[in-house]
C-alpha cells in the first residue's frame, strides 16, 4: 500500500477548473463571445497556500480599487472575494489590436478547515495583488502521528492431495 500526501484543495482545484472549462463550452455554443466587458468566467489567479500556522489566498487582482470594488467575507468555513474591475477608458474594436485584459464582476470561493475564526481573518492589498492570511486553528496545526504497521504477506496454506 502506497501512503500519498493529503492535499485537500487540490480535488477542489481540479473540480472548479472543470466547472470553469464547462462554462466557457457551454457560453460558447449558447451565447457566442461574451460582449466587451462583460467577462463571464473571469476570476482572477489564486494561489492557496500554508505558511506556518497560517493559510495564505492570494489573488492577483491589478486595476482594482479594493476600497470601493473588492468584498471579503467567510461564511460557514467558506472565504469569498468577490469584485469588479472596471474599464480605465473605452477603446472601440477597430482600433483593438489585442484584448487580453479582463473586465467585469468576479468571484472566487475557497473552502477553509473546521473551525476558523473569521475575526481572525486579515487581509493586504499592494501592488494588484490581494493576500488574505487565515490563522489555522490550534487542532490542526499541532501534527499527528499515526504508527501504521505493515503485514507480512501471508502464506498460502498447503494443498492436501487426495490420495
Amino acid at each position: 500500500m502506497a501512503i500519498t500526501r493529503w492535499a485537500p484543495f487540490d480535488a477542489l482545484t481540479s473540480l472548479e477548473r472543470g466547472m470553469q472549462t464547462l462554462e466557457r463550452q457551454l457560453h460558447s455554443v449558447l451565447g457566442g463571445v461574451p460582449p466587451v466587458g462583460e467577462d463571464v468566467d473571469w476570476r482572477p489567479d489564486t494561489d492557496v497556500y500554508r505558511e506556518g500556522d497560517t493559510l495564505v489566498v492570494r489573488a492577483e487582482l491589478p486595476g482594482i480599487d479594493p476600497g470601493e470594488h473588492l468584498e471579503i467575507e467567510v461564511e460557514e468555513n467558506v472565504l469569498r472575494i468577490r469584485g469588479h474591475k472596471r474599464f480605465d477608458r473605452e477603446i472601440e474594436d477597430e482600433h483593438r489590436f489585442v484584448r487580453e485584459c479582463r473586465f467585469g464582476s468576479f468571484e472566487r470561493a475557497v473552502l477553509l478547515p473546521e473551525g476558523v475564526e473569521p475575526d481572525t481573518v486579515s487581509a493586504v492589498y499592494e501592488n494588484g495583488v490581494l493576500m488574505v492570511r487565515v490563522p489555522v486553528p490550534a487542532e490542526m496545526t499541532a501534527g499527528r502521528k499515526v504508527p501504521i504497521e505493515v503485514e507480512e504477506p501471508r502464506k498460502p496454506a498447503p494443498r492436501i492431495q487426495p490420495d
